[in-house]
C-alpha cells in the first residue's frame, strides 16, 4: 500500500519510458528496503537471490516493445476481427459467448479470430522488419 501511495509523487519526479519496468524496480526496491529494516542479518542472501540480471531488464524492455506493437496491430484490424480477437483473448470469452454477444454466426466468429490472428502476425512481422 505504501508503494502505491508514493507512486504519484515518484511519477512527477521521474521521466519514465517503460512504465512496467520502472514499476517493477520501484516495487522491488521498496520490498528490499522493508526486508533490510526487519531482518538485517539476512540482507546479503536476499540481495543475491533477488538481484535481477541485466538480461532480465533487456528482456522486459523487449517484451514491452512487442506488446506496444501488438496493441498497434490490433488497432489495424477490421472492426469485426478486432472485436472478436479482443473478446476472445483479452476478455477470455468463448466462441459461443462472442457469437451471442455480437449476434453473429459461430462460424463468422471462428473465421474472424483466425483471420485476425493471421493479420496480426503479418502486420507485426512487417513492422519488425522495418525496425531492423
Amino acid at each position: 500500500m505504501r508503494i502505491f501511495g508514493e507512486l504519484g509523487a515518484k511519477l512527477l519526479r521521474h521521466e519514465i519510458q517503460h512504465f512496467k519496468s520502472w514499476l517493477y524496480q520501484v516495487t522491488r526496491n521498496e520490498c528490499l528496503q522493508f526486508l533490510r529494516k526487519h531482518k538485517p542479518h539476512e540482507t546479503t542472501v536476499i540481495n543475491e537471490l533477488v538481484q535481477p540480471a541485466e538480461e532480465d531488464d533487456e528482456e522486459t524492455i523487449r517484451l514491452e516493445g512487442r506488446l506496444q506493437l501488438l496493441e498497434q496491430a490490433i488497432g489495424q484490424l477490421k472492426d469485426e476481427q478486432r472485436t472478436c480477437v479482443e473478446l476472445f483473448y483479452l476478455e477470455q470469452k468463448s466462441y459461443n459467448e462472442i457469437s451471442e454477444h455480437l449476434s453473429i454466426p459461430l462460424t463468422t466468429v471462428k473465421s474472424a479470430i483466425q483471420n485476425g490472428k493471421r493479420n496480426l502476425k503479418i502486420w507485426m512481422e512487417r513492422q519488425e522488419r522495418h525496425e531492423a
